[in-house]
This record gives structure tokens, sequence and C-alpha cells, in this order.
């Protein structure tokens, strides 16, 4: 097995491995404010967030008004502790990009809807990163004994069960993928369905009269 490259983080010291990187595009007619609140439920039912969070991690957000409609960037950053541990942890960036967002009205099912057309482009980007605790200088870096076995931990000592948590989170970013894939109505890969029996395609027979993003 080929040795993996530890990247870390200019200013936090953070050192991450790189699960990865997939991304959807779309130049349709969609429901942009039924696709935001279904990745936000999203995280919330994947345990990234809870609903009595303060704060939505949301690091970027720029809407922004051109001759051809609305352009958007929105940056969410999340990070999760797998089953409670003291060493991993999950980060997942989601960034979005909309461009030419404008308000249409569509027929479905003998039913007007009022909805969107845009070209979007969503990046989803996942790292696993280990000593997770240093940034509260609680890390096996920071303590007296641990410090210097801290890179035989994971390299070595550990190399099957990093792999295991890498593989988690890579298919974790691949489901994310698909949930996505399968609200704006496009070809999916994965077997298994992603409550797809409860979100209709692209926000259709779920927000008739309501304002769009």
């Amino acid at each position: 097995m080929a040795e993996e490259k530890i990247i870390g983080h200019p200013y936090t010291e953070r050192e991450t491995l790189d699960c990865a990187q997939t991304r959807v595009r779309y130049r349709k007619e969609v429901h942009l404010k039924h696709l935001y609140t279904i990745m936000h439920d999203w995280f919330i039912e994947e345990g990234w967030v809870s609903r009595k969070d303060p704060e939505w991690p949301e690091h970027f957000f720029l809407l922004r008004e051109t001759p051809r409609g609305n352009e958007m960037w929105i940056w969410w950053r999340f990070k999760k502790v797998p089953e409670n541990n003291s060493y991993y942890r999950y980060l997942l960036d989601v960034f979005w990009h909309v461009i030419g967002a404008v308000d249409i009205e569509v027929m479905h099912q003998g039913k007007k809807y009022k909805t969107n057309k845009a070209d979007i482009e969503i990046l989803m980007t996942s790292k696993l990163e280990m000593d997770y605790q240093h940034e509260n200088g609680k890390g096996w870096r920071d303590h007296p004994i641990l410090s210097p076995f801290h890179d035989i931990f994971h390299k070595r000592l550990f190399k099957a069960d990093l792999y295991k948590r890498k593989l988690d989170l890579y298919r974790e970013t691949y489901r994310l993928q698909e949930v996505v894939k399968g609200l704006l109505g496009m070809r999916k890969y994965l077997p298994e369905v992603e409550g797809q029996e409860f979100w209709p395609e692209k926000g259709f027979g779920e927000h008739e009269g309501t304002s769009n993003l």
C-alpha cells in the first residue's frame, strides 16, 4: 500500500488526509430554497450538526445581482467526531456557486409552480483529521509522554483503523453527492436510496407559493 502524504494546515497546524473530492454540475430548473433546505436537514440527520446548535457552519455567503440573474457563493465547513473518539475528526467542506438564477414558473402534473432556473456547481471536499484536540492544547502533540508516539500511532500501529475511518468518510461524501443528484433528478450510481422517497425532485409539489432563495 502506498504511503499517504499528511497535509499540515499552515495556520491551525491541522494534520489531515484527503478522503474525497467530488462535485455536482447542473443547469436547469430547480427550486433553490428547497435544495438548500434539504441539504441543511441532511447534515442534521447525519449528525454533523444539531438543531440546537446556535450557529450553522456557513463561513461565507455572497449574493450578487447581475443582468443574467443572481449569482451566489456559499461555503459550508463541517466537523464531526465519529463515535466520540478523542483522536480522529471528519472535515467536510461544501462550496456552492450559482450563476444566472432567475425566477420562473413551470407546469408539473397539471399545476403551475414557482421555481428557479440556474447554473449550479456544488463542490464537496472531505478530509480526515488526526489529533484534532491539538487545537485546544489537549492533543497527543501537547502531551509530554504521548507526543513522541504521535506519528507512529497513526502511520503504523493504527494504520488499519486509519484506513477504516477514511473509507467511512469517503462513502459519506459520495452519499451526499447522491442526495444532491436525486434532488436535481440526475442519474445516480449508488444502489441504495438516499431519502428520495420523501424528497421530491426539484421541489415540485412541496413548495407551492413559497418564496425563492
